[in-house]
């Protein structure tokens, strides 16, 4: 076969590979075929060595093989398929240094920043992963708000949950207004098992959003390690300052019937019963409480 063939043929299975990879946003299927004809053979040579050595499993030497495509072709397709390739052969340097490539083609794609913020997490690098993060809480089409809120999920893969936690509070030191940036600590906190740290920075957190039910949910569920009264006692405070709150009223229920107050409960689910007659999930909440096999019994209805 005559080079120009095997370059052709070469040029055909790149192509369909970079398509599969390529974003929405990216370039044009015509623009793409012409930039990979513009490939040199040496080039298409090792994508065809990559792709054929994940095929027969070799997975390090695959995503190797990718890691130096992307780096020679300084194309942001191929660094996206090298951090693929490097994750499911489960090469998590490779795919690091393949999501580095990736971020440096493409430095303010939230996918690109999102995707090496994860994988630096998920290998113990958090205090590295902090810029990352920190460029990806401010990124285009990224709200503070929502960033701060997905920050426990993010950094759920690292198992130094104390490192965790120090980075999580650098991070939302700039913001001290914000709710959702004590909320994000509070989360770091509880998952480092500073119960203290996270009820302070839940309250101050819906000190400064009143009307947010979450934190108190959480605080509450922290709380009933140790009392259920004060748990019970802290769900009653934001229902009596924010008497429409059906999912405050709803926990504030539970939470006296596992203080054994079931008259109390019962009168709190009444009185969302009578607002909300039809919901399900308040009937729920009633048959489970009135089945419970609890001594106390349950009162009836007068």
């Amino acid at each position: 076969m005559n080079t120009s063939r095997l370059i052709h043929r070469l040029a055909a299975v790149l192509a369909l590979a970079v398509a599969a990879c390529a974003t929405a946003q990216g370039p044009r299927q015509g623009q793409d075929l012409k930039e990979i004809r513009e490939l040199n053979e040496p080039t298409l040579y090792d994508f065809m060595l990559g792709e054929i050595a994940l095929q027969r499993g070799d997975s390090k030497l695959a995503a190797q093989t990718y890691v130096d495509l992307a780096k020679r072709t300084r194309d942001p397709r191929v660094a996206r398929r090298a951090v693929e390739v490097s994750s499911q052969g489960q090469q998590p340097e490779l795919a690091i240094e393949a999501a580095k490539v990736w971020q440096d083609l493409e430095p303010s794609s939230p996918q690109a920043l999102q995707v090496l913020a994860v994988l630096l997490v998920n290998a113990k690098r958090a205090d590295e992963a902090e810029p990352h993060i920190r460029k990806l809480l401010t990124a285009e089409g990224m709200t503070l708000e929502n960033g701060f809120m997905q920050l426990g999920r993010l950094m759920s893969g690292n198992p130094d949950k104390a490192g965790n936690l120090r980075v999580v509070r650098r991070l939302a030191a700039p913001y001290p207004q914000l709710p959702q940036a004590h909320f994000a600590v509070a989360q770091a906190a509880t998952a480092a098992g500073d119960d203290p740290a996270a009820i302070a920075e839940l309250r101050q957190a819906q000190t400064l959003r009143p009307e947010w039910e979450l934190p108190v949910f959480v605080e509450a569920q922290l709380l009933q390690k140790r009392s259920t009264a004060e748990a019970a006692k802290r769900l009653g405070d934001f229902v009596e300052k924010n008497p429409s709150s059906r999912d405050g009223r709803l926990n504030y229920a539970r939470a006296l019937w596992a203080d054994k107050r079931p008259a109390e409960a019962r009168e709190q689910l009444d009185l969302v019963l009578a607002a909300n007659p039809n919901n399900a999930e308040v009937i729920y909440a009633v048959g489970v409480m009135a089945s419970s096999r609890r001594t106390t019994r349950w009162p009836s209805r007068t």
